[in-house]
């Protein structure tokens, strides 16, 4: 099936600096970068890439990433055709936009930055820690937080065994009931079908324009990396990784997503050259 992404005004600004083009993250919906319109209005013309039909049944299981992303950097290529431009996205967005930046330059589109946040590198072995090196992370949290080793370990312990059954119940439930597109069931369905789509993914190619690379400070205590850090291999041109406070989820609060608007509108190459020649 053909893939059509749906594109979004976020925010209006002046023609010469760099378009930004913003791809949704795990679930097809772009409305987690709603926060950052207040930041980029005025400032910076920014567009974001929706998908209503990825987590649609029996729709996406003949696509790759790879498709995916081709048929994005389309779309973008239809908006502006040559740039300045700057792809990103959040999470899974953050991966097909690498994709589409490649497929962009490939094009000879100006690519001014690739921005990365919280992006999931599928070549990247992540395994399951083992148990003293859990307990050994569980034991400096309850420090740092100052709590009861004893209190934190049985809520961990009952908390563990709930996610535990939880889980299982939902997969069950996900393979022999139908899905409504907003039904609680939808998010196991789309868990699934990224789970499914990352562990087709092909090794990536080296990306060797300019990037920026977010990463939350707290990854967990429960998988580590094997190898190489995420993207490390894959970025040559990275000089740092910037670091955001929380985990994961937490960057999606709105005042963090305002917080990195501004990192990306002020580090914005055409941002900083406006800055220079006043």
């Amino acid at each position: 099936m053909e893939i059509k992404p749906t594109v979004v005004s976020l925010a209006q600004g002046p023609s010469g600096a760099a378009a930004i083009f913003l791809i949704h993250a795990s679930d097809g919906s772009a409305g987690i970068y709603d926060p950052m319109k207040e930041v980029f209005e005025g400032k910076q013309q920014v567009w974001v890439l929706e998908d209503g039909n990825y987590a649609a049944s029996n729709v996406r299981e003949r696509d790759t990433f790879e498709a995916m992303a081709t048929a994005y950097a389309q779309t973008i290529r239809s908006l502006c055709p040559s740039g300045p431009l700057c792809v990103g996205g959040y999470s899974l967005g953050g991966l097909l936009a690498y994709l589409a930046a490649q497929e962009l330059r490939k094009e000879g589109a100006e690519v001014e930055r690739l921005l990365l946040i919280e992006a999931p590198d599928p070549n990247v072995e992540v395994v399951k820690r083992g148990l003293g090196g859990r307990i050994q992370s569980f034991l400096q949290s309850a420090r740092e937080q100052k709590a009861s080793v004893a209190g934190a370990l049985l809520r961990r312990v009952v908390s563990g065994a709930i996610g535990r059954v939880r889980f299982e119940v939902e997969n069950r439930l996900a393979t022999i009931l139908p899905t409504k597109p907003r039904s609680y069931l939808r998010g196991v369905h789309i868990r699934q079908l990224n789970e499914a789509l990352f562990d087709g993914a092909s090794p990536l190619k080296p990306y060797e324009g300019e990037v920026r690379l977010w990463e939350c400070q707290d990854q967990g205590d429960k998988f580590e990396v094997v190898g190489d850090r995420p993207w490390k291999v894959h970025l040559p041109a990275l000089k740092e990784v910037w670091e955001v406070p929380g985990n994961h989820l937490g960057i999606l609060e709105p005042a963090m997503m305002k917080r990195l608007a501004q990192e990306i509108h002020d580090d914005a190459p055409t941002a900083r050259r406006s800055r220079s020649s006043a």
